[in-house]
């Protein structure tokens, strides 16, 4: 308590009692000087001394004593005093004169005020010292608040400024740097969980990428004792903007992640990417068989991986801080498409023993099985016929490569599989999937695939052993590409190494079973045409069918050759003797001559079917650009046989909600278009053969 009884009383007083000079100090005027109006006048009447006065100066010009921070130091400074005299007779009761109010707190709390100030405007105070000042003047981290700090540290700066004018100090001058500098600073402290979680998540993975902003920030925000204002420069601001943006909703679903880190170091040690985890989740959907929980769980740890996968296996080792914050992104986009996968995260970690259970249960042959499956599906090769001297199987003309890929920054060489290497993966497979129904997507896919395409082998085998020259050097690709959820595949057919490939890609049932359909009619073409030709020409029966086979490819390349090999004219003897070069080539530009004439007829009758074809074609484009489904448009266009574009949209309309019907009719119209011109291509080169 300060006595201040004597001002008290002089302040009673009727000061119209005394005079002008007893109160303030008079100046004498001169007529010849200029009167200083504003000259400070000074009072003598309650006989205050300089320092008084200025303390006084300083309290009524700054409002220094509305500033919370200045009631906070006066406070502190006061219970200090009151903890001096605790347990002395002055105890109950502290009193100070004036001048001892002025040395034992006013100086000391200016002292600290002016220290505090110049600190800031020099950007020398440390960071511990700026936290104890915003939790005195920043309750809250909102704008509002931060204005309110703002105008109490403007408040500080002028009291400084002010008294610096009085004591001929330097005044504080950076105030505008300085509070972009502690917003930036306070941003920082907003988002030092941010950091911090952004650190235990690279801690975790193994990550050593450029994780230098990430590091200097938490520097800052964990060595506050040793750190400056002035430490807050550009590059602490770009960090802070490039973590700030984390959605808290984001970090409280790393930090569950993070909690469950056995499930974490379980999954990097055993699984190298997702791969491996769709093969896990296969096997162990068949131990689960048909159990409830059991297949709940399974589904439950697929999906809870996939939507955690872009952390646990997309980040190379080689990662920074960008690409964690781009994967944490991803993993935010699944989150909003699947709401419980957090649940499912945590649901997982629990059952990671009956995990461990389940991959010990199974070993590496199976796993390694099933991997080599939902490789052959995403991205096989099966490669069919081609011109070879062996007698044709399908030992020999079928086989099956994956081609070299780059997969998780490796590179993985081309794979060549046999028919047999294929059939013992199958067999294998057939051990896994037969122990349960669940689980057999990439199975069934590969077996039917492998069963298609070796129909198809099977049917260009028997057109080529029946000796049908057309196939002597064809050759199909069937590549396979829709992986478990679309059994597709584009297929390429070639007839020679310069002729262009015929293709489409379409499922897997459809396209190969019509192209082996295709075959097989070919195959009938020509059988029934060699029958006619050896009826007709009796000649030809006195030759096997790989016999006529050498002769047509031999007597093909008289206008290559001078003369033919010794086994033609061997051959020929069976029916006519001593025949010469010169005459066999008469006699095949006679043959020639006439059969040309019949080609060119067979032409016309052909090219009337392709241009049909091209014509559905066509119809079917032009209702897809008139807002049709491809497969109604189809059905409609098989459908309507006139080929009218009226006609066709209004069926279109009228039945574009029949699915069994539209399906069945889309199904003829690939068939019927999607065979025509290689029919009529086998067609007219089966009857060119002779």
């Amino acid at each position: 308590m300060v006595d201040v009884r004597v001002l008290d009383n002089q302040c009673q007083l009727q000061l119209g009692n005394f005079p002008l000079s007893v109160l303030i100090k008079c100046r004498k005027l001169s007529l010849f000087e200029p009167v200083q109006l504003n000259q400070q006048t000074e009072v003598k009447f309650f006989s205050l001394t300089e320092e008084e006065l200025a303390m006084m100066h300083l309290m009524t010009n700054t409002q220094i004593m509305s500033s919370k921070f200045f009631q906070h130091i006066l406070n502190t400074i006061c219970e200090q005093i009151v903890a001096q005299h605790a347990g002395t007779e002055d105890e109950p009761k502290v009193e100070f004169t004036a001048q001892q109010a002025i040395n034992q707190i006013w100086d000391p709390v200016k002292q600290q005020l002016l220290q505090i100030v110049t600190q800031i405007n020099d950007g020398t105070i440390p960071l511990a010292e700026l936290d104890a000042i915003m939790v005195v003047l920043l309750p809250d981290y909102s704008r509002e608040g931060f204005e309110k700090f703002k105008q109490e540290i403007e408040a500080l700066f002028k009291f400084h400024n002010i008294d610096a004018g009085v004591s001929g100090t330097q005044t504080a001058t950076n105030l505008k740097q300085r509070i972009p500098q502690i917003r930036n600073y306070l941003t920082l402290k907003q988002n030092r969980r941010n950091a911090v979680i952004l650190n235990d998540i690279k801690i975790k993975l193994n990550l050593d990428g450029r994780f230098n902003e990430l590091n200097i920030a938490l520097k800052t925000l964990g060595d506050n004792a040793q750190s400056v204002l002035n430490s807050i420069n550009e590059r602490v601001t770009k960090i802070t903007s490039s973590i700030q943006n984390i959605h808290p909703e984001m970090l409280l679903i790393l930090e569950k992640f993070l909690k469950w880190d056995q499930l974490i170091d379980w999954l990097r040690e055993h699984m190298k990417n997702l791969g491996e985890v769709k093969v896990m989740s296969d096997l162990a959907m068949i131990s689960a068989g048909e159990t409830p929980i059991e297949v709940d769980r399974v589904s439950c740890f697929l999906s809870a991986v996939i939507g955690f996968s872009p952390l646990l296996f997309d980040l190379p080792q080689q990662a920074g801080l960008r690409e964690l914050l781009a994967a944490c992104e991803m993993v935010w986009n699944n989150v909003e498409r699947d709401e419980g996968l957090l649940k499912k995260w945590e649901e997982t970690a629990k059952h990671l023993e009956w995990l461990k259970t389940v991959k010990d249960f199974h070993g590496s042959v199976e796993k390694s099985s099933l991997t080599r499956a939902q490789q052959i599906n995403e991205r096989g090769l099966y490669r069919i016929g081609g011109e070879t001297q062996q007698i044709p199987s399908l030992d020999n003309c079928l086989e099956l490569v994956i081609p070299k890929h780059r997969k998780d920054e490796k590179e993985i060489d081309e794979i060549r599989m046999s028919l047999s290497e294929l059939r013992d993966l199958q067999s294998r497979l057939m051990l896994i999937a037969g122990e349960a129904e669940k689980g057999k997507q990439d199975v069934s896919m590969f077996v039917d695939i492998l069963s298609n395409v070796e129909n198809l082998a099977k049917a260009y085998i028997q057109l080529k052993t029946s000796g049908c020259l057309l196939f002597s050097k064809w050759k199909a690709n069937v590549r396979c590409f829709g992986g478990r959820e679309n059994h597709a595949v584009s297929i390429e057919v070639f007839f020679d190494e310069t002729s262009p490939a015929i293709s489409s890609s379409e499922d897997v049932m459809l396209g190969t079973t019509s192209l082996t359909k295709v075959l097989h009619e070919a195959h009938n073409t020509w059988t029934t045409y060699l029958s006619e030709q050896r009826s007709e020409h009796y000649q030809l029966n006195y030759f096997n069918i790989h016999q006529l086979t050498y002769l047509c490819k031999e007597l093909a390349n008289s206008a290559d050759i001078n003369d033919f090999p010794d086994q033609v004219y061997a051959l020929l003897t069976s029916v006519k003797k001593e025949t010469h070069f010169d005459e066999l080539i008469d006699l095949l530009d006679d043959a020639t001559r006439v059969e040309n004439e019949d080609h060119e007829m067979s032409i016309v009758e052909d090219n009337v079917n392709v241009t049909k074809a091209q014509k559905k074609k066509k119809l079917v484009r032009r209702l897809v650009d008139m807002e049709i489904t491809q497969n109604i448009a189809k059905a409609a266009v098989q459908s309507v046989r006139n080929l009218d574009v009226d006609e066709c949209y209004l069926w279109a309309l009228e039945n574009e909600f029949e699915d069994d019907s539209v399906l069945d009719l889309a199904r003829q119209f690939d068939e019927e278009v999607g065979k025509m011109k290689l029919f009529i291509y086998i067609h007219c080169a089966c009857a060119a053969c002779f």
